[in-house]
C-alpha cells in the first residue's frame, strides 16, 4: 500500500513568563539519591547507531560441563566456581559468567569475576569483608537437576549458609536464593550478596554494546568509551533511596537544583553486540529482593579492564548513629538482616531484538502476563490534564488565612472555554479544595471549603465534566505532613530512621514523611470521602514513588512490608492515578502523571532513551509534567511527540504572585489568562501527531540522523521528529525544521 503522509508544523509557543524547570510541589529538598556523578547535556538524547559489529562471543571452555538444555539454549556449569555458560543454540553465541582473562586485574577482582556467588559480611568492628566463592572456605553441596542445579553453600568461618538455584526455562535463565535458605550461625553478619556479577561482561572498548539502565525514563551506558570522564561507577537503589536507613539530608534553603531521577522499574539489560544477524544480549528482571537491590555498572578503566553490570542485594547497611548532643557519631550495623530472597530472570535476546527496544518490548509483554496489565482504551483524540489550584494557606502576622486562587465557577468556565477551542478530552485534577489549602492540609483531608464555592456549584461542576465524558480527580498527598496539617501522631506516624531521627524534608517549610501504614489507612478513609463528592478518582502524590522502612518501635515496617501495604491499599476503593509511581503500582494506576522525560544525565551515561514510555504506551495513559514549567518550549513539545506523552498544565485563575507567602511560592507562572493560547496551541499540535497512534504500542525508536528521531507503533504509524532548524528527509517525507511528520503505511 502506498504511504499516506500527514505533515504537522511545530507551533512555537511563546511563554510570557520564564519558568524554572523544577519539579513543582513534588520536590522535597531531601537528597533522594546519592550524587553518583556530575551531569551533562550531551547525553540528553539517543545516539545514532554506527552499524559496526564487533565479535565478542566467549569461547566454550572445557571446565564448563553441559548440564541441561531447552529448545533454545544449553546450560554449562563449572562445579568448582559455580560459574556458568549459556549457549544460544540458534546462533552459537556463548554467554559466560566469567571474563576471558585476568590481565589487568588484581586477585580480589579476578576471583570476584570467576565466582558464581560472592558474599560480603561484617565483623564485630563493622569491617566489611568481601568473599568470592573461590577465595573462601565455603563447602558446596551440589545437586544436579534436569533443568539446572541447586548448590548448598556454607561459609564455614563466617557461619553463613545459603542455597543457590539455577534453572533453565526455555529462553530464560532463573537464578535465585530462597529466603528460608539464608542462615547465620556465627558472629559475622551478612551484608550483601552478588550472583554472577560478570555475566555479560566485555573487556576493553572494542565493542558496540551497552548497558541499559532504568534511570528516570531510561539511559544507556555504552561500553566503547575510550576517554573516560567519570571516576566512579553507576550505583543506585531500585525504587529510590530508603530514607528510613538514614539516606537523607534536610536542606535549610530553597535550592534550585533538580533532584536526580530514580529507578522505577526492577530491570536492567546488557547488549553485548548489535546487528541484524550478530545481535546478542539479555534483559534481567529482578523478581524478588528488588526492594533491597542496588544496580551497579562499571565501564572499562574504572576498576579494571572489564565492562560489567550487576545487581547487589543488600541485607544489612552500616549507618551513622549519633551518640551525644555535640554531633559525635559512630558507625553502627543493622541488627537484623532484611528478610528477602533473591530471584532474577535473564531473558536472552538475539538478532534485531538485541537492543534497548527489544528489552522494552519483552518487559511490556512480561508486565501484561505477570501484572495483569491490559491495553488501554483507544480514544479519538488525546487527553489533556488540567490541574487546578483552588486555594492555599498563607502565613501572616496573626496566623494563617486561606487564599482563593481558583473558584469552582472559574474552573467550570475554563473547562468550557477549552472545550469550545477543541480540547474536548480532558482529565481534571483539583487541589487545595479544603480550608487549609493545597499544602496546609497535608496530610490531605477531603473536605470542601465554601470559600471556593458551594456544594451545589461543586455538584454542577462534576456533573458537567461527566456529561462531557471526562474525568475529575482530587489531588491527595498522605505521605507529607506540614506543621499546619493535622490528623497524625508525630510519635507514631512519622517515619523514624534506623538512627532514631525523624525523617523530614524542606519545601518552603519543614515537613515530615509519614509511614506506609498511615498512608494506606488514609487512602482508604479519604478515598471514601472523595466518593461522596462524586469524583472519578484521586490523584496520589509522593507515596507512589517513595518507599521507606520505619524503625519506630511502635510501628516497625520493613521496606518490603511497606511496598505490600502501599500496593494493597491501591487496590481498594476509589480509582487512583499516581504521580511517577514505582512499577509495583502499575496494575492499580488509572493514569500516570509526571512521567519522567529524562534520565539523571550522569557523565557515565551516553544516551537517554524513552524506555519507560515504550513499556507503558498503550497500557497506561501517561502525562508529562506541567508544560508551564518548561524553559525550552518547542523542544519539549517535540519530545512529548517522540515519547508519546500527553500534555498537562497547572493552572490558577488569579496571578500566582499572591502565593508569595505560602508553601506554593514555587508556583509563579500559572495564570490561565497567560497560558490559554499557548495551551490550546500545544494541545492541537500534539493531538495532530499522537491521535494517530491512540491505543497502539510504541514498538520501535531510532535516531535516523542527527537530532532526528523516528518512532514506530503497533498500528503501523510512524512519527518522525526533527529537532534541527533545517528540514530533513525521512523515508521520502520532508520534515520541516523544529517539526514532525506522521507517516501512515
Amino acid at each position: 500500500m502506498r504511504k499516506k503522509i500527514v505533515l504537522g508544523a511545530a507551533l512555537i509557543v511563546m511563554a510570557v513568563t520564564f519558568a524554572l524547570a523544577t519539579k513543582g510541589r513534588r520536590s522535597t529538598f531531601a537528597s533522594e539519591e546519592k550524587k553518583t556523578e556530575l551531569t551533562t547535556l550531551d547525553n540528553k538524547s539517543t545516539q545514532i547507531e554506527s552499524g559496526k559489529v564487533y565479535e565478542v562471543s566467549a569461547e566454550r571452555l572445557e571446565e564448563f560441563k553441559k548440564l541441561c538444555e531447552s529448545t533454545t539454549h544449553e546450560l554449562y556449569l563449572n562445579e568448582g566456581t559455580l560459574g556458568i555458560q549459556i549457549l544460544d543454540k540458534q546462533t552459537g553465541f556463548v554467554y559466560t559468567s566469567t571474563g576471558t582473562d585476568v590481565e589487568g586485574m588484581n586477585e580480589t577482582w579476578s576471583n570476584f569475576m570467576y565466582s558464581g556467588v560472592t558474599v560480603e559480611y561484617a565483623d564485630k568492628k563493622n569491617k566489611v569483608i568481601r568473599k568470592p566463592l573461590t577465595l573462601s572456605d565455603a563447602k558446596i553441596g551440589l545437586t544436579k537437576r534436569s533443568d539446572g542445579f541447586d548448590a548448598e553453600i556454607t561459609y564455614q568461618e563466617a557461619g553463613i549458609t545459603l542455597k543457590l538455584s539455577v534453572t533453565l526455562e526455555g529462553e530464560d535463565l532463573v537464578v535465585q536464593v530462597p529466603e528460608e535458605s539464608i542462615k547465620e550461625t556465627g558472629e559475622y553478619k551478612l551484608q550483601t550478596i552478588y550472583l554472577y556479577p560478570f555475566l555479560g561482561a566485555t573487556k576493553g572498548t572494542q565493542n558496540n554494546g551497552y548497558f541499559f539502565v532504568p534511570d528516570g525514563c531510561g539511559a544507556l551506558i555504552r561500553t566503547n568509551q575510550e576517554e573516560l570522564l567519570v571516576t566512579s561507577p553507576y550505583v543506585k537503589r531500585v525504587y529510590g533511596n530508603d530514607f528510613g536507613m538514614g539516606d537523607f539530608t534536610t536542606s535549610q534553603e530553597n535550592s534550585l537544583l533538580k533532584d536526580p531521577k530514580q529507578i522505577y522499574i526492577p530491570i536492567y539489560g546488557i547488549i553485548l553486540q548489535q546487528g541484524e544477524d550478530k545481535g546478542q544480549g539479555f534483559a534481567a528482571v529482578l523478581e524478588e529482593g528488588e526492594e533491597y537491590a542496588d544496580l551497579e555498572a562499571y565501564v572499562s578503566g574504572l576498576s579494571g579492564p572489564y565492562n560489567f553490570m550487576t545487581a547487589k542485594f543488600v541485607y544489612r547497611q552500616i549507618y551513622k548513629q549519633a551518640v551525644d548532643q555535640n554531633g559525635t557519631v559512630m558507625l553502627t550495623n543493622q541488627e537484623k538482616y532484611n528478610k528477602t530472597g533473591i530471584r532474577t530472570r535473564y531473558h536472552f535476546l538475539s538478532g534485531k531484538q538485541a537492543d534497548y527496544v527489544g528489552i522494552a518490548n519483552f518487559y511490556r509483554n512480561y508486565l501484561i502476563e505477570n501484572e495483569a496489565l491490559t491495553p488501554s482504551k483507544k480514544q479519538e483524540t488525546i487527553p489533556m490534564k488540567l490541574e487546578f489550584l483552588a486555594s492555599e494557606l498563607e502565613s501572616g502576622m496573626f496566623g494563617y488565612s486561606t487564599i482563593v486562587m481558583t473558584e469552582i465557577k472559574d474552573m467550570q468556565q475554563i473547562i468550557k472555554e477549552l472545550k469550545e477551542s477543541g480540547i474536548q478530552n480532558q482529565t481534571v485534577v483539583v487541589s487545595g479544595y479544603g480550608k487549609e489549602g493545597a499544602s496546609g492540609s497535608m496530610p490531605s483531608k477531603v473536605k470542601l471549603t465554601g470559600k471556593i464555592g458551594s456544594r451545589s456549584e461543586w455538584d454542577n461542576f462534576v456533573s458537567q465534566i461527566h456529561q462531557d465524558g471526562n474525568r475529575v480527580e482530587l489531588y491527595i498527598d498522605e505521605m507529607k505532613a506540614f506543621k499546619t496539617g493535622g490528623n497524625y501522631s508525630q510519635g507514631k506516624d512519622v517515619v523514624q530512621g534506623i538512627n532514631k531521627e525523624l525523617v523530614n524534608g524542606f519545601r518552603y517549610g519543614l515537613f515530615y514523611y509519614l509511614n506506609s501504614s498511615f498512608v494506606a489507612e488514609q487512602l482508604k478513609t479519604e478515598g471514601k470521602s472523595a466518593e461522596k463528592l462524586k469524583v472519578d478518582g484521586i490523584a496520589v502524590d509522593t507515596s507512589g514513588f517513595s518507599l521507606f522502612s520505619n524503625w519506630n518501635k511502635k510501628n516497625t515496617i520493613t521496606r518490603k512490608e511497606a511496598k505490600e501495604q502501599l500496593k494493597e491499599s491501591a487496590k481498594q476503593g476509589i480509582e487512583k492515578s499516581f504521580y511517577s509511581p514505582n512499577s509495583y503500582l502499575f496494575a492499580q494506576t488509572k493514569a500516570l502523571y509526571d512521567i519522567p522525560m529524562e534520565s539523571s544525565q550522569y557523565l557515565i551515561f551516553t544516551d537517554t532513551v524513552p524506555f519507560l514510555q515504550m513499556v507503558l504506551k498503550g497500557l497506561i495513559p501517561y502525562y508529562a509534567s506541567a508544560s508551564n514549567f518548561n524553559a525550552d518550549t518547542v523542544n519539549e513539545q517535540l519530545k512529548k511527540i517522540e515519547y508519546g506523552a500527553y500534555p498537562s498544565y497547572y493552572l490558577t485563575k488569579k496571578d500566582p504572585i499572591e502565593l508569595y507567602n505560602t508553601l506554593s511560592a514555587w508556583l509563579f507562572t500559572s495564570a490561565y489568562d497567560v497560558w490559554k493560547e499557548p495551551l490550546i496551541a500545544e494541545y492541537h499540535m500534539l493531538n495532530e501527531a499522537l491521535a494517530k497512534v491512540e491505543g497502539a504500542y510504541l514498538i520501535d525508536h531510532e535516531m535516523v540522523a542527527e537530532n532526528v528521531a523516528v518512532t514506530t507503533y503497533s498500528n503501523g504509524v510512524k512519527l518522525a521528529i526533527n529537532y534541527n532548524q533545517n528540514s530533513v528527509d525521512v523515508e521520502g517525507t520532508k520534515v520541516a525544521g523544529k517539526s514532525f511528520a506522521v507517516i501512515l503505511q
